[in-house]
């Protein structure tokens, strides 16, 4: 069931395939995500948990997760599906110095971890693949798409 939210709380609108979602503003780390972080066990089947944690103000901890050695193995291809979706929403091109600070950030944590990013890309559609790849210099499959490169460089590779 859908649940109604104030649109002064919407932060985005974000599309997966043919649902649409929309990001929330939240002054606090609400008690689900705080309890997915903190419990191994918790939320590691959660759907689209991803576009949940893709909020800019959880960047650092999305950072410190993929630090942090006592954390879920399972859960880090999650995070790093977050990272992209920040990259790609919260990181235009076009946005300034913040942004591409921001999106340099991504990448660097990215390439930081590139263990995870390339366990990650097996659960991550063709486009963020190509972007994973991108971020990591290493060769995009000559058979990919087009389309699917030029979609990739449009969500930050």
């Amino acid at each position: 069931m859908a649940r109604s939210v104030p649109l002064s709380r919407a932060t985005s609108l974000l599309r997966r395939g043919s649902a649409f979602y929309v990001r929330l503003r939240s002054t606090r780390m609400s008690h689900d995500v705080e309890e997915w972080f903190s419990d191994p066990k918790c939320g590691a089947d959660w759907q689209d948990m991803d576009l949940v944690l893709a909020d800019v103000e959880l960047l650092p901890r999305l950072k410190a997760y993929l630090d942090d050695p006592s954390a879920s193995w399972g859960k880090m291809p999650t995070v790093i599906s977050a990272l992209l979706e920040i990259l790609e929403h919260h990181c235009p091109r076009d946005g300034g110095p913040d942004s591409a600070r921001r999106a340099e950030d991504i990448k660097a944590t990215i390439r930081q971890h590139e263990d995870v990013a390339q366990r990650a890309m097996p659960d991550l559609g063709p486009v963020k693949h190509v972007v994973l790849l991108s971020i990591l210099g290493l060769s995009i499959p000559s058979d990919y798409p087009q389309w699917i490169v030029d979609r990739a460089h449009e969500e930050g590779a």
